[in-house]
Order: C-alpha cells, then structure tokens, then sequence
C-alpha cells in the first residue's frame, strides 16, 4: 500500500529511519492530511536488533507543512510500554512543530 521498494527494506531493515521515512512520503502520497506520522521499532527480541540497535530503539518520521521531521529514540520497559513513551514523544514533537509554526513558544 505504502510502495517501500524492497530493497530498502533488505538494506536496512524494516524497523530503521530509512523506511520509517519511506512509510512517511508513502503516507502523504495516499492521504489528504495535514499531519503524517509513521512509526517503525523494536518494542521486543526477535527484530533486526544488534548492539547498535537494541530492543527498545523507536523511529518516527513526521510530515508537517512540507518538512520532515525525524527521530530515533530508545526506550526501556516492556513493549506496552516502549510503544506508550514513543507516542508520548511523538505527541511532543507534533506540539513543538505546532506551536513554533504559529509563532508561539514551545512549553
């Protein structure tokens, strides 16, 4: 649905800022929105998690008034919980854009 070539998947893993990327432009290509968020991670074993990668470790791309906003974040706790604190930090990223966009200071 979203189109993410293959080989951007086999390079560098489903769960990575590059596809986290693609899955953003692929969003805003198929929707109508203002906002366009997309999430990729390792909330459990069993990923492409290495020494560099643990488990835990979060990508968000954001699509806000023609920019990209990217972040890779790293969480503990169990995966209900690594899922909650990304989207706690997503919900403060979009608050930021929001906010610096109509000229009011982040809080």
């Amino acid at each position: 649905m979203l189109k993410i070539p293959n080989d951007l998947v086999e390079e560098f893993t489903p769960e990575s800022a590059e596809v986290t990327r693609a899955m953003a432009l692929g969003l805003k290509k198929i929707m109508d929105a203002d906002i366009v968020v997309a999430i990729t991670g390792l909330t459990a074993p069993g990923g492409s998690e290495h020494p560099g990668k643990p488990v835990g470790t979060m990508f968000y791309a954001i699509l806000y008034e023609g920019n990209m906003v990217e972040r890779r974040k790293v969480f503990t706790g169990e995966p209900r919980e690594i899922v909650a604190l990304t989207l706690e930090q997503i919900t403060k990223t979009l608050l930021q854009l929001i906010q610096t966009d109509r000229g009011e200071t982040a809080t």
